[in-house]
């Protein structure tokens, strides 16, 4: 009689393993549903191209394709291939709603870089670096906005 119960506690037990087991799957399931969700609103809150007005139609600059952008007033330009074209937005203002923190960094307080355009980084004086970009643009980047690329670029000693 023990072992007739013994069998029907070890046969519950493991039916409820088995939907415990089932359970944890669903929750995996749902936990990389809902995390691809939250990867998908995170890129769709950039856009993925510039609408750029040149006279009388608007030229349309890929954001990847961006290498860095200089402050000039009130207004931003825009370089892509050594090419400027000139914003109606303040440097703050596309940081804020146009570029991806993931891509650009603030490096100067009139520059920001797109990161994957950075090809080597030249020390100045007091702290100072000097960045060069893939096609021979150097861009300053001031000790206030070092840290900031650091946190992106691994320096070796």
């Amino acid at each position: 009689m023990k072992s007739l119960q013994w069998t029907a506690g070890m046969e519950e037990l493991q039916a409820r393993r088995h939907a415990a087991g089932a359970g944890a799957a669903a929750l995996d399931l749902r936990l990389a549903g809902r995390l691809e969700q939250v990867r998908n609103e995170e890129r769709s809150m950039y856009p993925e191209a510039i609408a750029i007005r040149a006279g009388e139609q608007y030229v349309v600059v890929k954001v990847a394709d961006v290498d860095w952008i200089e402050a000039d007033g009130n207004y931003a330009k825009v370089y892509v291939q050594q090419r400027a074209r000139l914003l109606t937005k303040t440097l703050a203002k596309l940081e804020q709603e146009v570029l991806d923190p993931r891509v650009f960094v603030r490096v100067h307080r009139s520059a920001i870089v797109n990161v994957s355009r950075i090809a080597a980084v030249e020390p100045l004086s007091h702290g100072e670096l000097s960045l060069v970009l893939k096609d021979g643009t150097h861009v300053p980047c001031s000790r206030r906005h070092r840290k900031d690329l650091e946190e992106r670029l691994y320096f070796t000693a």
